[in-house]
């Protein structure tokens, strides 16, 4: 049989994002109607976004920090801030029309709008008063944060110390994220730290284009099955089971991207060439997503409504709305662009 090459390209991790764009859309109508509460597709979900900041570390280049900050500012945190201020006005104005209230809509809003400033990855109660989550944009946050401290460590601290600060950093964003308070994505950005620096090694050592050991194949193979066979005949070792399976959460999410990078060689139709457009453009279709997901009270219609004809049928509007929405900002966001550019330009001569 031919061995499968995979090549180094801009567009290889497409289909993945693609994917993984579908499932969030999947994973929140669940949510917000209330179909399945067994976690699975939650859990699957989090194995694909942990794939994601994989492939963005992939993509990695080590800049000067100052560039680094500008350049992630401009791509990340400025995103996030024109789709703030587009979710604060319609969120105002769906409640409003929802529930013929000017000063439900108002108050609401404020507290939406205070999660998104403070960049909340969790819905929080402080003295009594609700704050909403930043919702799916937790995300960019992270990322801009992950990104950040990757280079100031690749930037300034001596190689063979890179792999020991990573995890260290990642430990202390496992802890962060126990803290109900947790602002600006700074805790999720130290987690996703380790993932955004796998990608990295991945890259620099041709992990996705090399072909890798048999020996490994199979150990690979054998301790998973193993880990697997013991929690389910050994419980009274789960802890030190645990403890075995840790290395997993390293080196598992590379196997599956390994995966997912071979399986992709198959899928040239025009329905999966769809779906890589779609993550071509994920960072739009993120944001227009957060508008939707934030905005719209999808759970009047979990309330009121329940089961799977409902559920399918609110997942395609909500798919179908946000690829309407992906669209036309990919369509005028470089005219946008263009503009601000030229008048800024013109204050700056």
């Amino acid at each position: 049989m031919e061995k499968i090459q995979i090549k180094n390209t801009a567009g290889m991790f497409d289909l993945l994002k693609g994917v993984t764009m579908m499932l969030v859309v999947f994973e929140h109508t669940i949510q917000d109607l209330g179909v399945s509460r067994d976690g699975t597709a939650l859990q699957i979900l989090g194995i694909v976004m942990v794939a994601l900041f994989i492939s963005s570390g992939y993509g990695f280049r080590k800049k000067p920090v100052k560039k680094a900050f500008e350049q992630q500012a401009k791509l990340i945190l400025l995103p996030y801030a024109i789709t703030a201020f587009f979710i604060c006005i319609g969120h105002a104005v769906i409640r409003w029309f929802v529930w013929h209230s000017k000063r439900v809509a108002v108050v609401e809003t404020l507290k939406v709008f205070a999660g998104l400033v403070l960049g909340l990855s969790d819905t929080i109660v402080i003295k009594g008063v609700q704050l909403f989550s930043c919702g799916p944009m937790w995300y960019l946050l992270a990322l801009f944060w992950g990104w950040m401290i990757l280079d100031f460590i690749l930037s300034y601290a001596p190689e063979k110390w890179h792999i020991i600060i990573v995890l260290l950093i990642s430990i202390v964003g496992v802890f962060l994220s126990y803290i109900k308070i947790s602002v600006f994505g700074v805790g999720r950005g130290m987690f996703a730290l380790m993932y955004l620096y796998i990608g990295y090694y991945c890259k620099k050592h041709k992990l996705f284009t090399s072909e890798w050991s048999r020996a490994f194949k199979i150990l690979f193979t054998v301790f998973l099955i193993a880990i697997m066979v013991g929690f389910i005949l050994l419980p009274g070792l789960r802890f030190p089971l645990l403890l075995l399976s840790m290395s997993l959460f390293i080196v598992a999410p590379v196997v599956f991207m390994k995966i997912f990078l071979l399986l992709n060689h198959f899928f040239t139709g025009s329905i999966s060439n769809k779906i890589r457009t779609l993550g071509r453009y994920s960072l739009y279709f993120l944001c227009v997503h957060s508008f939707e997901y934030i905005s719209v009270p999808w759970y009047v219609i979990g309330e009121k409504v329940n089961g799977i004809i409902t559920f399918i049928f609110v997942w395609v509007i909500r798919f179908s709305l946000d690829v309407l929405l992906c669209a036309v900002v990919v369509k005028y966001a470089p005219v946008i662009k263009d503009i601000i550019s030229k008048k800024y330009s013109k204050i700056k001569g």
